[in-house]
Formats: structure tokens, C-alpha cells, sequence
């Protein structure tokens, strides 16, 4: 039975439609990875330049202080973006135009009070007075980031991803350009942190050539139509903020329970982990204005494309996090160089929190278009008090290795409990179990690999991850859908190939 070929499975709805949205989604999520695998690479560019330049405790301090801008702008954003992306889907017309200005007036107006959080916590923490402004700087640089991704929303909608991604792509390419050519010449903290802000203005200008023609929401200061865009977003702001802000509360709380050195240490594992949990929400994020649209009106629509996002993400999730932790020696030596080798067992331990990542994701944007924010609220609360919990007590004992344990207690905390508050809305969205079990034999074939220990890392990482897509593969655990679009490839280039 596994041997025969299996027909692409139909989602329920209009047929017409839901293959022109598969077809746009899958095509959008592949552009959204290919860009942001550019975006790491230059990421990994970067982080090489900055971590050698500035040494463990220079880079740990660097780190940590961009971490309190993340979680700044975060709170006072609190995750509107993702709200903004589900209202621009769901409203049209007038309504639409309305809505869409009063939130981006009141995302650009409360943005300004990060800037005074920011700074209210580098003044509690002790920084020193360059870092200080630099944590300033750099947080007001959410304001033009606000009004770029603001610009981007008729592009999502219209799943016109590969120039959102393109975009992406061009961010990441200015700031590292600026933070390679600071960190040469030999500047400090102060300027690499207000990077951040000259490259989200360059990227404005940008924006605003390309979607001079689009019909985005334009800026609206009324303040009496706040409380209740306040009221309607309380709940799934709150969700949405407390899950991204406990992701990047182990490497501040690290900082301040532990040493210089162990700070460092964790802040490049940090890094890669950070990176590599950031490919899931990127792809299920694609999803989210077809999970909007399904949300209102097709139940069994929204718990199909959770399934098959669930089971990519999963599938996904144990490859790359056991392929880091083959790999983890190479990446620490590629990323710091030499001083940093001791950071090779904390990413061994912190890359296992990427299975947990990877599997909470498109629960959490499956549970954010169907408006169910109770579940995430709760699942990212608990995380965040083990996160924190976890971190004082691990971090101030075992330094960079407890923080690293940490990071997988809070992640392992949230995935199970959002797994739990999507199956009690949609238990159809459950896994195949024989997607589960292949997925497992895959697994416990490959794994053997990673215990190669004569052979140098980066090629038991490649073993073991080349092995693992063969096996993936083989056994049939992708989704038809993309095994169908990827055995397609072949005869696509075929024919291009012929017509030149």
C-alpha cells in the first residue's frame, strides 16, 4: 500500500479556489524560505564579524541588549501585525480602509512608549550610558518597520509572498551590511544597535516605491477609535506578545543571573537557535490570511490546512534540530571562532527545543485565525513563568548549559499546551498516525548517524541530514501536495530548459 501512488487529497470548499490558494500558498512558503534562508546566511556573516570583533563578553553584552529592544517593541506592538494581517483578510470595502488606518495610528502611537520601556529597563539593569541610548535607538526603530509591514498588508492578503519575502530579504541585506562595515572599521555598541533604525527607514523608502499603486491603509490618529480596537485585540495581543516575549526572556534573565562569560557563551547559541525556530512562523504566517478566510465560514477547510502545516512543521522540526546538534561543533567554530568552543555543548542541548518550535507554531496560528486566544494565552503564560523560573535557577547554577535546558523547558511547555488548546477546537487537526509513525522509523534509522563521533561535524551533520530527507522522502511523510509540486520540478525545468 505504501508503494502506490496516492492521489493529491482534495480540501473542502470550492475546489477552484482552495487549488489556486494551495498553489499560492505553497509557492508563497517556499519563497518565504528560500528568502529567509538568504537571510541567515547573511546572519551567519555578521554574526562571524561581530562575534570575533567583540569578543564573548562584548558579543553576550550586545545581545542581551538587543534582546530588551525585541522584547519592548514586542510588548508594545503586541503581535498587531498578525492581528492587522487577520483584520485586513477578513474586512473589506470602506470598513477595511477605516479599521486598517485606526490600527496602524494606534501600532505607530503606542510604539513611541516602547522607546520609554526600553529605556526604563537599561537604566533599572545598570547599562552603561552607550548602550543605553543604543537600546533606544534601536527600538525606535520599530516606528518605520510599522509602516513598512503596514505597506505589505494587499501583498499577504493577495499571497503575493515572494515580494514580501524579497523585502525581507533587502532588510537583512542593509543591516548586515551596516554591522559588517561598523564592526570593521572598528566602531562600538552604539552603532551597531543604531543600525537597526537607519536600515528601517532606508526600508520605508523602499516600501513606499513599491506600493505607491496599492490600496494599503493609510495613517489615522483617532484616538476615540482606540478602546475598542484595545477591547476587540486585549486578548489576542496579549497571547501574541507573552509568546514572543518569554522566547527572548532566557538570554536577558542569563545576563543578569550569570556571568560575562557564560552570557557570551549562550548569546551565539542563542543566536542559532533564534534563527532556526524563526523558519516555522514564517511558514505558517503565510497561511494565515487562507486560515482567516476558512475561519469564518469552513471549519473543515482550517483544520485540513493545520494538519498538513502540522505535519510539515513536525517532520521539519526533528531534521534540522538533530541535524544541529550533529553539527554543533562546526556551527560554534564557524559562527565565534575558537573562543566560543565551549559554547559547542550548549547548542547540543538548546537545538532539541527546536522539535517543541517547529510543532507550536502552526498550532498557534491556526488557534490566532480562528480568534481562539484563550488557548495561547494560557499556553504562553505557562511558558513564560517556566522560562523565567527555570532560567533564574538553571542559568545561576550551570550558567550557559542551564540556560540552554531552560530554553527547552519553556518551549516543551508551550508546544504541549498549544497542541492541547488546538485539538479540543479541532481534533481533526491531528497528525496522521501513520504520518507519525513513519516519521518516527525515519528518525530512529537516521539518528545512529550522530554518534559518528571520529568523523568531523559537519559531515555527520550532513550524513544525518541527507540520510533524514532521503528517508522522509521514501517513506512518504510530506503532505501529497508537495510531494506532487515537488516531483513536478524536474519536467518544469525540463521544459524550460527545451523553450530556451
Amino acid at each position: 500500500m505504501m508503494n502506490e501512488p496516492e492521489p493529491i487529497a482534495r480540501t473542502p470548499g470550492d475546489a477552484g479556489q482552495n487549488h489556486s490558494e494551495r498553489s499560492l500558498l505553497l509557492r508563497g512558503g517556499v519563497a518565504r524560505v528560500l528568502a529567509y534562508s538568504g537571510m541567515v546566511l547573511l546572519s551567519v556573516l555578521w554574526t562571524v564579524v561581530l562575534a570575533r570583533r567583540l569578543g564573548v563578553a562584548r558579543f553576550g553584552v550586545y545581545t542581551s541588549a538587543m534582546s530588551v529592544t525585541s522584547v519592548a517593541t514586542t510588548l508594545v506592538d503586541a503581535g498587531m501585525g498578525n492581528y492587522a494581517t487577520r483584520e485586513y483578510a477578513s474586512r473589506h470595502g470602506t470598513e477595511r480602509a477605516r479599521i486598517m488606518g485606526d490600527i496602524f495610528g494606534l501600532r505607530v502611537t503606542t510604539a513611541t512608549f516602547g522607546v520609554l520601556l526600553a529605556a526604563g529597563f537599561a537604566v533599572a539593569a545598570g547599562y552603561q550610558l552607550p548602550i543605553l541610548i543604543g537600546v533606544v535607538l534601536a527600538t525606535a526603530g520599530i516606528v518605520p518597520l510599522i509602516s513598512a509591514q503596514t505597506m505589505w498588508l494587499p501583498l499577504i492578503n493577495d499571497l503575493r509572498l515572494t515580494v514580501v519575502s524579497s523585502l525581507e530579504l533587502l532588510r537583512q541585506a542593509i543591516w548586515g551590511s551596516l554591522l559588517i562595515g561598523l564592526a570593521l572599521a572598528g566602531f562600538g555598541l552604539l552603532p551597531l544597535m543604531a543600525s537597526l533604525l537607519v536600515t528601517n527607514l532606508i526600508l520605508v523608502v523602499v516600501t513606499l516605491r513599491i506600493a505607491r499603486n496599492l490600496d494599503h491603509p493609510r495613517l489615522a490618529i483617532r484616538p476615540r477609535a482606540w478602546p475598542s480596537l484595545i477591547h476587540g485585540a486585549a486578548a489576542f495581543s496579549l497571547a501574541t506578545a507573552v509568546g514572543t516575549v518569554y522566547a527572548y526572556t532566557t538570554q536577558i534573565v542569563t545576563s543578569l543571573v550569570s556571568n560575562p562569560e557564560q552570557t557570551g557563551l549562550f548569546s551565539v547559541s542563542f543566536r542559532i537557535f533564534m534563527a532556526t525556530a524563526a523558519i516555522p512562523a514564517l511558514v505558517a504566517s503565510s497561511a494565515l490570511p487562507v486560515l482567516s478566510r476558512a475561519a469564518q465560514d469552513d471549519r473543515e477547510r482550517v483544520s485540513y490546512v493545520t494538519k498538513r502545516l502540522l505535519e510539515v512543521s513536525v517532520a521539519a522540526g526533528v531534521g534540522i534540530a538533530l541535524t544541529m546538534v550533529a553539527g554543533a561543533r562546526y556551527f560554534i567554530l564557524l559562527l565565534g571562532g575558537r573562543a566560543f568552543q565551549h559554547a559547542t555543548g550548549v547548542l547540543e542541548v538548546q537545538a532539541l527545543a527546536v522539535i517543541a518550535s517547529f510543532t507550536l507554531m502552526p498550532c498557534s496560528f491556526s488557534l490566532l485565525a480562528q480568534g481562539k486566544y484563550r488557548g495561547m494565552l494560557w499556553a504562553n503564560g505557562l511558558g513564560l513563568a517556566v522560562t523565567l523560573s527555570s532560567t533564574v535557577a538553571l542559568a545561576g547554577a550551570f550558567g550557559a548549559v542551564g540556560a540552554a535546558i531552560a530554553t527547552i523547558c519553556g518551549e516543551t511547555t508551550v508546544a504541549t499546551f498549544m497542541v492541547g488548546s488546538l485539538l479540543r477546537a479541532h481534533p481533526d487537526s491531528r497528525p496522521s498516525t501513520s504520518v507519525v509513525l513513519r516519521l518516527l522509523l525515519a528518525t530512529a534509522c537516521a539518528t545512529p548517524v550522530m554518534f559518528l563521533t571520529f568523523i568531523p561535524s559537519l559531515v555527520r551533520a550532513v550524513a544525518f541530514g541527507g540520510l533524514y530527507l532521503v528517508l522522509v522522502l521514501a517513506l512518504r511523510i510530506l503532505p501529497p501536495e508537495i510531494r506532487h509540486t515537488l516531483s513536478a520540478i524536474p519536467t518544469s525545468v525540463t521544459q524550460r530548459l527545451r523553450h530556451q
